[in-house]
This record gives C-alpha cells, structure tokens and sequence, in this order.
C-alpha cells in the first residue's frame, strides 16, 4: 500500500512543483518584460518631446529674427508672445532634463551635455528678452553648430533612459543641481570633455 501511495504521490508532487515553478519563472520573466517595455516606451516619449522642443526653439527663433524685420510689421505684442514661447518651452526643457537625471545615472560627461544643452537653449530666451537678434546666420556659425550637437547628443542620452539603471535620489538631486549650474553658461560652446 505504501509503495502504490508513493507511485501516486511522487509523480503528482513532482508535476506540482514543476507547474508552481514554471508559473514562479513566467511571472518574473513577463513581470521583467513588461517593465521593460514601460521604460523603453518612456524614453520613446522623452525622445519626441525631445523633438518636438529642438522644433519649438527653430520656430521661435525664426519668429522671432523675422518680428525684427523693418518691412514685416510684426504685431505689437509680438515680443511678448514670443518670450511666453520661449520661456514655456525652456520650463519643459528643464522637465526632461530633471526626469533624465532622475531615471538615469548620469556620468560626469553626461551631466555636461545637459547642463551644456540647457544653456544653449537659453539663449532664444535671453534675445527675445533683451530685444537683440538671435544671430546664427550660416549653418556653421559656431554657436550654432555647439547647439546642434549637443541638442544631437542630448537626444542620444535621452533614447537610452531605458537602458540605465534608475539613479538614487541623492544621485539625481546631486546631478541636477549639476546641471542647472551657472558653470556652464561661459562654455556651453566648448566641446564636451572626452568620455570617461
């Protein structure tokens, strides 16, 4: 009798443990899958906002070089409007900019290409403000070829969001206040340091 309970009993434990294992496994291998795809689908979203604000700053920009015009007769306002544009689009700069530091752990170089980037993209505002021309008239005025490629690296950094390790809170507050720094506002046309 005990032989026929253990010829019953091993091969039912036995596919019970192999069910209970198999679900154990599906479940974090499609837990992990699916966290992946969240990620991956985050940083597609930090990519086009990416876009879309590197397209803002051209259409501000050229408004606003256009609004100086003596023979356009720009509407009264026109500073004004175009300085609220300015200013709406470097907030949500800075926005990603933060989500960057916070979902990536930035390395020195990295830190520089934002913070760098976030000057760049300063100067629209600052022109409007001040009521002068954003003069970048040829595509290799060297403002301008500094803003393209860290706008081209900046757009790299954030398309692998989802391939970084998320940063600590202590790492993403010390980066951003890294970023955000004034340090960069005299160089942000320099070249970024070579990689670490």
């Amino acid at each position: 009798m005990l032989d026929l309970l253990n010829l019953v009993i091993g091969p039912a434990t036995g596919a019970v443990i192999a069910a209970v294992l198999a679900w154990l496994i599906g479940n974090r291998v499609a837990a992990r899958w699916s966290l992946w795809q969240k990620r991956r689908e985050a940083a597609l979203v930090a990519v086009a906002e990416h876009a879309r604000l590197y397209g803002e700053f051209f259409s501000i920009w050229k408004l606003w070089n256009y609004s100086l015009h003596d023979d356009l007769s720009a509407p009264a306002n026109t500073q004004w409007a175009l300085l609220e544009r300015a200013a709406s689009a470097e907030a949500s700069v800075e926005s990603l900019l933060v989500r960057l530091a916070c979902e990536s752990r930035l390395q020195s170089r990295e830190i520089e290409i934002a913070g760098k980037f976030r000057q760049a993209y300063q100067q629209l505002r600052e022109v409007i403000r001040d009521g002068t021309k954003l003069d970048w008239p040829r595509h290799n005025h060297p403002e301008y070829v500094a803003f393209k490629r860290l706008a081209a690296e900046l757009a790299l950094l954030v398309s692998a969001i989802d391939r970084r390790g998320q940063s600590l809170a202590s790492e993403a507050s010390a980066a951003i206040l890294e970023i955000t720094s004034n340090k960069w506002e005299a160089c942000w046309t320099e070249p970024v340091g070579s990689p670490e």
